[in-house]
């Protein structure tokens, strides 16, 4: 059976379907770990200049 390049074939493309899932995979925990602590960040900043006096409380 694996003497048959038909089925050597299919298992490199079922390997190479598999490594590509993976990378998919990681690459998008990546993307969404990095917005993630991006809004974290962003909401952050964004408490904090609501205790920024503004122009208008200052006067």
């Amino acid at each position: 059976m694996l003497d048959n390049p038909l089925y050597q074939g299919l298992i490199l493309l079922a390997a190479g379907l598999l490594l590509v899932l993976l990378l998919v995979w990681v690459a998008y925990r990546a993307i969404k770990a990095a917005v993630r602590d991006g809004i974290r960040e962003a909401r952050q900043v964004s408490s904090q200049e609501t205790w920024l006096p503004t122009e208008r409380q200052s006067l």
